[in-house]
């Protein structure tokens, strides 16, 4: 930088520039802002991912939950069979195909249409609801459990095919009390960029009919 101390003669006075240690040290700042930025970002990622999967494994949970107490209620302890390792349970359910409650306008009796047999498959785990007709059957008007449905059937045999009603469950146990049956259920996934498993348990009790 030049400074004119006079008409004739400029001075020049040389400018100061920045040293390799304060650039060294400017260097080093901005890395651990840039690092502590990175963390941070890192830190809520990882929450948020937790919390979003959480919540889609608590909505399976309470969908499965919700679709067995709601079929449940409309039925009667009398019709309740669970399978051998518990993690399926059959009962006789009233509506038709069309989702109509059919009874007997005399008496005020249902008229049992189906068997509703829900059971985990492991192998793809899902909870799976799958219906046999007893439409015909001395079942349609005096209830009873599956096994006096077809000889020597169990509610194990029924548990293949049906249609999936939610997925992700690693976990499902049926069992029946007085008048109630108790249902826990276990979901589990792998959160995105993780390998932890996140888990969501919920355990419920469905009160029948006599």
């Amino acid at each position: 930088m030049c400074v004119a101390k006079s008409a004739s003669r400029p001075t020049c006075v040389p400018e100061r520039g920045f040293t390799l240690a304060e650039m060294l040290m400017a260097s080093a700042v901005a890395g651990m802002l840039l690092l502590t930025l990175f963390m941070i970002y890192r830190i809520c990622a990882s929450a948020w991912m937790k919390g979003d999967t959480q919540t889609r494994l608590r909505q399976s949970a309470m969908v499965a939950s919700e679709k067995i107490s709601r079929d449940l209620e409309r039925s009667v302890y009398d019709s309740v069979s669970i399978s051998a390792d518990r993690r399926g349970v059959s009962f006789l359910s009233a509506l038709d195909a069309n989702g109509r409650f059919q009874f007997n306008i005399a008496s005020q009796e249902p008229i049992w249409q189906n068997y509703l047999i829900y059971y985990l498959d492991s192998g793809s785990r899902e909870l799976r609801r799958r219906a046999v007709s007893v439409v015909g059957a001395p079942q349609e008007t005096v209830p009873g459990p599956i096994e006096g449905f077809g000889p020597n059937q169990t509610v194990d045999t029924y548990m293949v095919g049906g249609q999936a009603v939610v997925h992700e469950l690693d976990f499902c146990e049926f069992t029946a009390l007085s008048k109630l049956l108790r249902l826990k259920l276990r979901a589990q996934a792998k959160r995105y960029g993780s390998e932890r498993l996140e888990s969501f348990e919920l355990e419920t009790f469905t009160s029948l009919r006599n």
